[in-house]
């Protein structure tokens, strides 16, 4: 258990966004069977759209329980950076940080001391939101085993 200032921490809880107008798109494209690409409005670049799928969660995974991981960056100060986080389908992908994380410094804490890969990387139980905008539930007593992904 993840000890606070008198208290146990058990949850950490992430706030995820909404879509942005391109990724509206994408994602309407996806869902009528179409490659999910898109020129943007300069014409110069072709872009998949993971690309766009910043700390949003599609509909297929709304009010889901999954296993989450979460990568520390290799470089630099974790508590000033982003972590990332994914499922094992890579079906929404996610950027940590203290800003839409406030148990951000605790969750650090957990990768580092009981993670995989010399405390880079965890793998948690999450709990999805019920709304696209709402917040992620992590477990962090239920931190997994390593996974193959």
């Amino acid at each position: 258990m993840v000890e606070t200032k008198n208290q146990a921490l058990t949850v950490a809880h992430v706030q995820l966004g909404k879509l942005a107008e391109d990724s509206l798109a994408l994602e309407t494209a996806r869902k009528n069977g179409k490659e999910p690409a898109l020129t943007n409005a300069r014409d110069f670049e072709t872009l998949p759209m993971w690309k766009f799928r910043k700390n949003w969660v599609p509909d297929e995974a709304l009010g889901k329980e999954l296993i989450v991981k979460i990568q520390v960056p290799l470089d630099g100060s974790p508590e000033d950076s982003m972590c990332m986080m994914y499922d094992e389908k890579r079906m929404f992908s996610c950027n940590i940080s203290k800003q839409n994380c406030p148990e951000f410094l605790s969750l650090l804490n957990v990768i580092s001391t009981k993670g995989s890969a010399g405390g880079f990387k965890a793998y948690f139980p999450a709990k999805m939101p019920t709304k696209a905008d709402g917040q992620m539930t992590l477990d962090l007593n239920g931190l997994e085993a390593k996974m193959p992904w």
